[in-house]
């Protein structure tokens, strides 16, 4: 059954989550577009009302996204400006919050670039909106949710000027919670959100490190497996390939994040697609986890080829300069943390 959230936004003109694709026509793209902010809309509402009506939640969500505790904020206001989607306030705190699901900061939204900073950045419209507050010895802070960039970059940046902005951001995945079992409106929360974009939560129920090669014979479906890896690397997923030797899903080249800019300045893909993610009989007699990547030159394929040699054993090189990598030999039983390594050698981190 659908999450009472959730049957509360299919009540809008939005309903299918769909990304944007550049065999799309421009109206259709629109469209996605107006898609995705809607999603982006109905989250910021439903995760103001749970902050607003549910302690446990509201304790849980301050301490993740400000290390706060709940008695210092007292007033939740969602979309009060075009450039604010959620504020925060109490006597001594304004938490200005900007929520991102499946796309990337702008740079007028993104604290690492200059545009931030400038008179139609965000940054300068928050200081702008919340001088007098700010002046008045509240805390003013810009906190970005479901997507990073380089808080040091943005401390180089930040004007000399007028009252501090501290920027910080937080993943999806920080906001699971841990330690406990989420209460109904939590539930509700997260499988809504999961629905609108933000992938992690469809998956949260699964192991943390769910070990396919034992469960598979417990029946565990083949591309929820693969979904959740991509997801839990903060990646795209795409169209599943297969052929009688290999099974999986593509990542896709749209995305943001540090180990997406990383995996693409690395591989430097040509067409729309990073990376495949799967299982691949090719040169054994069984399938094990296998993982291509997508080069445009030959410079990026001798870079991959490196670090995953220097990682991971011996990849392959295939035409015209992708690199495949398979898990060798037996004892692996743990593919998840498998296919994080490839990922983080490939990326260099």
């Amino acid at each position: 059954m659908d999450s009472f959230f959730l049957q509360m936004f299919k009540r809008g003109r939005y309903v299918s989550r769909r990304p944007s694709d550049a065999d799309e026509t421009k109206e259709e793209q629109k469209d996605a577009e107006r898609e995705r902010k809607e999603c982006e809309r109905f989250a910021v509402a439903a995760v103001a009302f749970c902050i607003k009506h549910d302690e446990a939640f509201k304790r849980y969500f301050l301490d993740v996204v400000a290390k706060l505790p709940p008695e210092k904020i007292s007033e939740v206001t969602p979309e009060p400006k075009l450039h604010t989607d959620l504020v925060l306030e109490g006597d001594g705190h304004i938490l200005v919050l900007e929520f991102k699901i499946d796309a990337r900061l702008e740079e007028h939204q993104n604290p690492e670039e200059p545009a931030f900073w400038k008179e139609k950045g965000y940054g300068t419209k928050i200081r702008e909106t919340f001088r007098q507050q700010a002046s008045g010895g509240k805390e003013l802070r810009y906190i970005v949710i479901g997507r990073d960039f380089d808080t040091s970059r943005c401390e180089s940046l930040q004007p000399r000027k007028g009252e501090r902005l501290h920027c910080s951001w937080v993943s999806w995945r920080k906001l699971l919670i841990k330690g406990r079992i989420e209460n109904k409106l939590e539930e509700d929360l997260y499988d809504c959100l999961g629905h609108l974009g933000a992938r992690v939560f469809l998956h949260r129920h699964i192991k943390t490190k769910p070990k396919y090669t034992n469960e598979a014979k417990q029946g565990m479906d083949f591309y929820v497996f693969l979904d959740w890896v991509i997801a839990d690397a903060d990646l795209a997923p795409g169209v599943p390939y297969w052929n009688e030797k290999a099974i999986g899903l593509n990542i896709k080249k749209s995305r943001a994040g540090t180990l997406h800019r990383k995996l693409m300045e690395a591989v430097q893909p040509k067409g729309q697609t990073l990376a495949w993610i799967g299982y691949s009989a090719w040169g054994t007699e069984v399938f094990r986890p296998a993982v291509t990547f997508y080069c445009s030159e030959k410079d990026a394929q001798e870079k991959v080829m490196k670090r995953l040699g220097e990682n991971l054993g011996k990849p392959e090189k295939e035409d015209p300069w992708s690199v495949n990598i398979n898990q060798a030999g037996e004892g692996h039983t743990d593919d998840a943390e498998w296919f994080k390594k490839v990922l983080n050698a490939a990326a260099g981190s």
